[in-house]
């Protein structure tokens, strides 16, 4: 038998008990912290056993945390679990819905530590989340050319927003690549400058004081987006701006 057992300790006391296992083997807090390891052989019960009494549990004693769900029903799970501990109060989700969102790639250019803001770190991160909805939806290609387009388009449209803005997500880099240049006679003409996004990043990007390097990778980025990506093939062009878009709706959608 299995019961949960809460005490009016002060809180973080890591000699909590948190729960009694068959009602008589208290597990501390402390020994919940160095880990907690459930065995068991397929379909014997260790979400459904002693996964959802710890869970519940934890959501007693005031725990907060994060769950990834990789099942389906795995959130309407926690949910239940939630609901029945009186922290429903609690959840924030975020799901497909849009409520609740987290800006992944301004999170890596914010974050303390070595390699943060790193246009490659930056490229590795978005490709990665990429190729984990790819491989959901079943709309990858392992084509590695198409693999090396798409990080020169990401990398380019990463460069371009940095450096004029400072900032970066999703939907600013999906909208540099769908307004840049179709063709030579479009980015010479007055209407695209006028209107592009990707125009008026390069526009802003221009008057700004920047170190020799940085202004290496903006001529480098410039170059890109004005005389090479208008003369890239109209398919190669479509499915760079496919990569872009699809991943865009998969964050977003």
């Amino acid at each position: 038998m299995e019961t949960t057992r809460t005490t009016t300790r002060k809180p973080f006391d890591l000699d909590q008990v948190i729960y009694l296992l068959d009602g008589k083997y208290p597990i501390t807090l402390r020994q919940f912290f160095e880990g907690v390891q459930i065995f068991g052989g397929i379909g014997s019960g260790k979400t459904s056993g002693s996964g959802a009494a710890f869970a519940r549990a934890f959501l007693k004693a005031g725990f907060g945390g994060l769950v990834l769900c990789a099942k389906k029903d795995e959130l309407a799970t926690w949910q239940r679990y939630a609901e029945e501990t009186g922290r429903s109060d609690s959840l924030l989700i975020f799901d497909a819905s849009g409520k609740h969102r987290f800006p992944f790639l301004q999170y890596e250019i914010e974050r303390e530590g070595e390699g943060a803001g790193y246009t490659e770190n930056l490229v590795r991160l978005f490709m990665t989340v990429h190729e984990a909805i790819s491989r959901r939806s079943g709309t990858g290609s392992s084509d590695p050319y198409w693999s090396s387009a798409m990080q020169q388009l990401m990398r380019n449209a990463i460069d371009l927003c940095m450096i004029a803005r400072g900032t970066l997500d999703v939907a600013m880099m999906h909208q540099v690549v769908r307004s840049a240049p179709q063709s030579i006679a479009e980015r010479d003409d007055s209407k695209w400058w006028e209107k592009s996004l990707c125009a008026k990043l390069i526009s802003e990007a221009h008057p700004k004081k920047l170190d020799k390097w940085t202004e290496y990778d903006l001529d480098t980025t410039v170059s890109y987006w004005l005389d090479e990506y208008p003369t890239i093939s109209d398919r190669s062009r479509y499915n760079r701006s496919v990569f872009a878009s699809g991943i865009r709706g998969a964050v977003f959608h």
